[in-house]
């Protein structure tokens, strides 16, 4: 059984300090029905074969 998606993907990095990092990403995420593609845990209001987006923010320190 393959659980098929197709993934678009854009992010921006900013190094805002020399020990510090901010770091932004959404993708796009469209799958295929009857499968949740790799989403580990849909909620109960999707639907297979629709699309969901993905918002993440990190920031990273080095010391």
């Amino acid at each position: 059984m393959t659980q098929s998606q197709k993934r678009v993907a854009a992010g921006l990095r900013w190094n805002f300090s020399p020990n510090a990092v901010l770091k932004l990403q959404i993708d796009h995420i469209r799958t295929q029905a009857p499968y949740a593609g790799r989403l580990a845990n849909p909620g109960p209001a999707f639907t297979p074969g629709d699309s969901t987006n993905v918002i993440s923010i990190a920031m990273d320190f080095v010391f």
